[in-house]
């Protein structure tokens, strides 16, 4: 019988400091609970995009296969009147570009067309079409 009692006792002791345990836990992250800050989101439709390029200038165009190192590839487009992005691939990432954004910070996409896009990087232009891609 006193096997039987010392066994209990033991039983309920672990029981117990297991329950103490999660306890401490469940109490050690509501204490720690993580601060949510609320950040400001800007809606597309307020960004004033007031660079636009009717026409590229064929003199300063230079395609993706010069010197310079622009090695994009053209691997998708989504042409709109408002707003228009570009997908494209250097080696294994691929970058998703706004009409205005920076690639790289160094070039800015700054026309869209259904099979081009228009990159310029100072007085520089990179014109790269989509057929070049594939």
């Amino acid at each position: 019988m006193n096997n039987y009692l010392l066994i209990k006792r033991l039983f309920f002791a672990l029981l117990l400091i297991a329950v103490i345990y999660f306890l401490f836990l469940i109490t050690n992250s509501f204490i720690n609970k993580p601060v949510i800050k609320d950040i400001n989101i800007t809606n597309l439709d307020e960004i004033n995009i007031s660079q636009s390029i009717n026409q590229p200038n064929k003199n300063i165009v230079a395609t993706s296969n010069n010197e310079i190192k622009f090695e994009y590839k053209l691997i998708g487009i989504r042409a709109g009147d408002n707003d228009s992005s570009v997908i494209v691939k250097k080696a294994n990432k691929e970058y998703l570009v706004r009409l205005g954004e920076s690639l790289d910070n160094n070039f800015e996409l700054i026309q869209v067309l259904p099979n081009t896009a228009v990159f310029r990087n100072g007085q520089k232009m990179y014109r790269i079409d989509k057929e070049e891609a594939r």
